[in-house]
């Protein structure tokens, strides 16, 4: 039997439903507040269309818990392309990321410098960063050239 699914985008009042639960998750799981989505950042949030599907979601939500450790997320909180901005045009040099405010190049430093700090060990690589252990694996492996670093 095959079960067919509409895209997220398709179902936006499934939104607040559902970064709700992945929210409480991702809190329980790292021991921090649940983060609370303002009413602005919502309608927002129910507006785009999350091209990642669900997985876009999750991402979403465990990186509103990880960074925000509690609070608010309003719509100013929010990345430019949830507000339906054009990202900003990408700097011609090689010095620095093309937005040095993207969330993702700043884990990237961040997982990068503490590995090097742990000396590769995961454990105390996730002590300092304030996040489980469980989080870091998922981190490290969505961006495989982190997980170099660990090893050697």
């Amino acid at each position: 039997m095959r079960i067919v699914t509409p895209p997220l985008r398709e179902r936006p009042e499934d939104i607040p439903l559902l970064l709700d639960h992945f929210i409480n998750v991702f809190a329980k799981e790292n021991a921090y507040e649940p983060v609370t989505i303002e009413p602005g950042a919502m309608k927002h949030l129910q507006a785009y269309p999350w091209p990642g599907n669900i997985r876009e979601l999750r991402n979403f939500a465990e990186n509103a818990v990880v960074l925000r450790r509690g609070g608010k997320v309003s719509e100013f909180d929010l990345e430019p392309r949830f507000r339906g901005e054009a990202p900003p045009p990408p700097m011609m040099t090689t010095a620095t990321p093309a937005n040095p405010y993207s969330v993702e190049d700043n884990e990237k430093r961040l997982l990068r410098e503490a590995l090097m700090k742990s000396r590769g060990n995961r454990t105390r690589a996730a002590k300092l960063l304030g996040i489980s252990r469980r989080t870091l694996h998922r981190k490290i492996a969505q961006w495989p050239e982190l997980d170099v670093l660990d090893r050697g």
